[in-house]
């Protein structure tokens, strides 16, 4: 599938629009159909709605498991994370006690419904993404190849229902914004998307420096001042103090065996053999946070050092690199699907250029990364090791593919 989509970027130029969208829209139905089987998290999203929609439980302080039944609930049962408060933000929360409440107490209806709307929205992206690149004389169908035709974004969004569709949504209307005379309103769609999942405000300080270097001080003041504004008013159903993130904090340190901290976590023990755990993780954790404070202070200097020569399509590629640099040093619950955020950046900048030909064969290995477990069935140290090799082959070869 990922070879057949690079041949499609390469002759793009040449399709008429008409053809693109007619193979996206047949793409996503095909997939919209697809039973949500390489992970659950649509189901944590179906049980997370029906504690606000049926049981009016704060997902933010109460987990399916604390209802009482909860295992005569299908809505409840069916999630293996009914034990977790929720990570995500009150955006998306809102979201899924909608598509709760419209599926009227039946279980597949509301797989049904969240499968539709992954695939709606994906939809809407592929659209604002071809509007984008009219704007910035790219060519449109070759952007919207780029975007509606990856096979990981298909997988993973129409397929599996995840909630990163709905803040791409929200993070390319920022990106219309940019392009279009409403600037002003960039940074509140930011917010809303950071309020879908947070990883989004790392673009935050990348479009206000790119706003100050275009003299734009109007939608850099009061974009931000809408964004403060925005933020608790969105927050007003679900707030109750800092207690209301503890299911943030507690994914933030989740370890996932694709995660580049877990190989670090196991490897420090055998290299100190009296070190314990409990020091390895927090070791792990604070050099991995530091590289990255370091990277993406660098990033900043170095967009600040642009000036006027920094355009959208620049702005759409070092914001590719922030997210990048995100997934390789701070996220410990590393998932494939996560690679989804950097696409819409690629298909916004020019082609090729040697980062949206990284992001593009990361958005495959990100897959291929799942064929170790497949294999060996197991999560042994060899395991660990050839999954996080797979994962990130593309930033070892990254030289030669920027000669290439």
């Amino acid at each position: 599938m990922f070879l057949l989509y690079w041949r499609a970027i390469k002759i793009s130029r040449r399709s008429r629009l008409v053809e693109v969208t007619a193979w996206t829209t047949l793409f996503t139905v095909t997939l919209m159909l697809l039973f949500p089987f390489a992970c659950d998290d649509i189901y944590y999203y179906i049980a997370s709605g029906q504690l606000q929609a049926t049981y009016e439980m704060n997902p933010y302080f109460k987990t399916a498991h604390q209802v009482s039944h909860w295992s005569m609930d299908p809505f409840l049962r069916t999630t293996g994370w009914g034990f977790l408060l929720s990570p995500y933000g009150p955006i998306w929360n809102m979201t899924s006690s909608l598509l709760v409440v419209s599926a009227n107490d039946q279980f597949w209806l509301a797989v049904g419904l969240f499968k539709a709307f992954a695939g709606l929205l994906h939809m809407i992206n592929f659209f604002l993404i071809g509007f984008i690149a009219k704007q910035l004389d790219l060519h449109p169908s070759q952007a919207m190849t780029i975007y509606g035709w990856n096979p990981l974004i298909l997988f993973e969004l129409p397929g599996h229902a995840h909630n990163d569709v709905l803040l791409l949504l929200f993070l390319i209307i920022a990106f219309v914004c940019l392009a279009t005379k409403w600037k002003l309103l960039a940074l509140p769609f930011l917010t809303l998307s950071a309020m879908v999942k947070y990883t989004s405000v790392l673009l935050g300080p990348l479009i206000m420096l790119w706003l100050l270097h275009k003299k734009k001080y109007l939608p850099l003041v009061f974009g931000t001042f809408l964004s403060i504004l925005l933020i608790p008013l969105v927050w007003i159903p679900y707030w109750n103090g800092l207690d209301t993130l503890e299911g943030l904090f507690r994914q933030i340190n989740f370890y996932s065996i694709k995660s580049l901290h877990y190989l670090l976590l196991n490897s420090l023990p055998q290299w100190f053999p009296h070190m314990l755990k409990t020091q390895a993780f927090l070791l792990s954790s604070w050099v991995m946070l530091v590289l990255f404070g370091i990277t993406y202070f660098l990033l900043l200097f170095f967009l600040w050092r642009q000036k006027k020569q920094l355009d959208i399509i620049g702005l759409a590629r070092f914001g590719c690199i922030a997210f990048l640099l995100y997934l390789f040093f701070v996220n410990k619950w590393f998932q494939p699907w996560y690679f989804s955020w950097m696409i819409p950046l690629v298909a916004l900048t020019r082609w090729p250029c040697a980062i949206s030909l990284t992001a593009l064969l990361l958005s495959c290995t990100a897959e291929l990364s799942r064929v170790p477990q497949l294999l060996f069935e197991n999560n042994g140290f060899l395991v660990q090791v050839l999954t996080v090799i797979i994962i990130w082959l593309p930033l070892v070869t990254y030289r030669q593919i920027k000669n290439f």
